[in-house]
């Protein structure tokens, strides 16, 4: 890669490293481009230039974040932690996730742009999906899991879940140290075979 071309994706990621930082921490409307250009420290004529509008730069923030969130959880899938030990990851990193984002990020990048509803629900297909069947069907195979419950059953108690603790204020619920300890007890309570 020559030097030009170096330089170009060195600022591109300073602005979509910027962009997430303060979208996570503000929300979409709470950020406007100058914002991004300070934090990056480019001008927002280059921001214009490389990703058109706020809404184009939002959409390749969502996708580089979900792809490496992704690569995280694929490597802790296949990797060769204990079924409850991999699970218990997965949902301390979704909690610690929702405890840092704004309240109001979710909520407002699916109003903003339709692509990115298509984006979440193919990545959800193609992606997330899979990797939740193999985790299930590890656990199944390995015993820790009933054999009686279908993945889809499991897929469902799971989603519960973490849906359950999306929010900052439900989040907020289990930096008590025993609710923790509590509501893993009783996620683990009826999945795990005795």
């Amino acid at each position: 890669m020559d030097g030009f071309k170096k330089r170009t994706e060195q600022k591109k990621q300073a602005i979509l490293t910027s962009a997430f930082t303060l979208f996570f921490q503000n929300g979409v409307k709470g950020v406007n481009i100058s914002q991004i250009a300070k934090e990056a420290g480019v001008s927002q004529v280059t921001i214009y230039n490389y990703f058109e509008s706020k809404e184009n730069l939002l959409l390749e923030v969502i996708k580089g974040y979900a792809m490496k969130k992704h690569e995280t959880y694929e490597k802790l899938v296949m990797s060769d932690k204990p079924f409850k030990q991999k699970v218990e990851q997965l949902m301390s990193d979704k909690l610690l996730e929702a405890n840092e984002m704004n309240p109001l990020f979710l909520q407002e990048i699916l109003e903003l742009d339709p692509r990115l509803t298509h984006f979440f629900e193919t990545f959800y297909q193609h992606y997330s999906l899979p990797l939740m069947m193999k985790l299930l069907e590890d656990g199944k195979r390995s015993g820790n899991l009933n054999a009686d419950f279908s993945l889809n059953s499991l897929l469902v108690y799971l989603d519960m879940f973490q849906s359950y603790f999306q929010t900052p204020e439900k989040a907020a619920l289990l930096e008590d140290e025993q609710m923790r300890i509590d509501v893993m007890n009783l996620f683990f309570y009826g999945l795990m075979k005795s």
